[in-house]
């Protein structure tokens, strides 16, 4: 792994969930508590390991195949509203991120498979919109991560050169798609739902490098700045 990079970085392309916000952990407890009374057994690693980075239309559509549901839209509802219920009670920054991105003067923006709806919200319950310059979400573009195209948007959009950019990311499937778009990519594994081997999953993928929390993460960015 080429731990020497470019100090010439002037900007940073976030991933959303499991970078700034602590929010997979709240998903993944409210889609266990769901479906473990229809046959779903599974615990936080394990559900983490096999989905991470995943949209839930396909997490729902991979289990009612393991579990030969019938009808999944039921408990895709009532997912949605735990999840809900969850998210009023319990989101919160992934510690010591907000600090990071209030004093971070190099410029940033998110790049995220959430939905732009739920970005906007989530930004905003947090204190941190006016921190980014803008929300990319996969409604934008034809295929979400893993595939390159959001990250190429991000980039065509605000007009970036990849040589000068890095991405944070916690999932396997965010450094593919930003790898797979020729960015410098900083595996993150600061947030609730990172299990052990979770790091050898980004550097499989192709990290640059790891931070292993937000006081890491500056660190190197200070360093790269």
């Amino acid at each position: 792994m080429n731990t020497k990079m470019s100090k010439l970085i002037d900007y940073i392309l976030f991933d959303f969930d499991g970078v700034i916000i602590d929010s997979e952990i709240i998903a993944t407890n409210a889609i266990l508590e769901v479906l473990k009374p229809v046959g779903y057994e599974s615990d936080v690693n394990t559900y983490a390991q096999q989905f991470s980075g995943m949209m839930e239309r396909e997490v729902f559509e991979i289990i009612k195949n393991q579990l030969k549901i019938k009808d999944i839209q039921p408990y895709i509802d009532e997912y949605k509203a735990l999840f809900w219920e969850k998210y009023d009670k319990e989101l919160q920054c992934i510690e010591g991120m907000d600090d990071l991105i209030r004093n971070l003067s190099i410029s940033k923006s998110i790049v995220s498979n959430s939905n732009l709806d739920y970005m906007v919200k989530s930004v905003e319950k947090i204190d941190l919109a006016a921190h980014f310059d803008q929300l990319f979400s996969s409604q934008m573009v034809k295929k979400p991560k893993p595939f390159p195209d959001l990250y190429n948007f991000a980039v065509e959009q605000l007009n970036l050169d990849k040589s000068k950019t890095i991405v944070v990311e916690d999932s396997p499937t965010g450094v593919q798609a930003a790898k797979s778009a020729g960015l410098k990519v900083i595996g993150f594994l600061g947030a609730g739902h990172i299990f052990d081997g979770h790091e050898q999953l980004l550097k499989k993928k192709g990290a640059d490098l790891i931070a292993k929390n937000a006081n890491e993460l500056k660190n190197i960015l200070i360093e790269m700045n």
